[in-house]
């Protein structure tokens, strides 16, 4: 066998192997439903995530509602990458989980009042750009938490006693292990 027929047949094999795993038709791209709980206002959300280069969420505006500043109740667009991580998050856990939403967005005079209060609140927050969410996933320890976070190398990830931090910024990590 040449050359040109190896590589003409590992083409060929190349094409029936990644076709056999392409959707025939865009309907048919995989959907996954994230279900969240918002502990300071208890309210829950169910949102639908389209798998397109990673999970897309659909409905944006009741996701940005939902993930609103507590404190203000001001609402702020949220990174929709930030949800897709949430969602791969959970699927790594077995997937169905509800996850508990500790902070999303926070208004500049929320985030203001947290940082005088406490040295752990960076004052220019990602969460007051709609780039960052607190939360947990009842069942699941935060040290096993955190080390989901990092390995997505997706931004920040902070591990706290009651929390983990994630966010669409630049990658780091911080804290300790509980």
């Amino acid at each position: 066998m040449n050359r040109r027929s190896f590589l003409k047949g590992m083409f060929t094999a190349a094409l029936l192997l990644g076709a056999s795993q392409m959707p025939a038709r865009a309907d048919d791209e995989e959907s996954y439903s994230l279900k969240m709980y918002n502990t300071h206002t208890g309210e829950y959300m169910n949102v639908s995530l389209q798998e397109k280069q990673g999970f897309v969420p659909h409905d944006m505006e009741k996701v940005d509602r939902f993930l609103r500043c507590h404190y203000t109740d001001e609402v702020h667009k949220i990174e929709p990458g930030l949800v897709g991580l949430l969602a791969r998050i959970d699927r790594m856990h077995g997937g169905g989980n509800l996850v508990h939403i500790i902070s999303g967005y926070r208004s500049p005079t929320y985030n203001a009042i947290l940082a005088k209060r406490s040295n752990g609140v960076a004052s220019h927050s990602l969460h007051t750009k709609g780039m960052a969410v607190d939360f947990m996933l009842p069942g699941v320890g935060m040290q096993k938490l955190f080390t989901a976070v990092r390995s997505l190398s997706a931004g920040g990830a902070g591990i706290y006693p009651e929390f983990v931090h994630m966010d669409v910024g630049r990658v780091r990590t911080w804290g300790h292990a509980v």
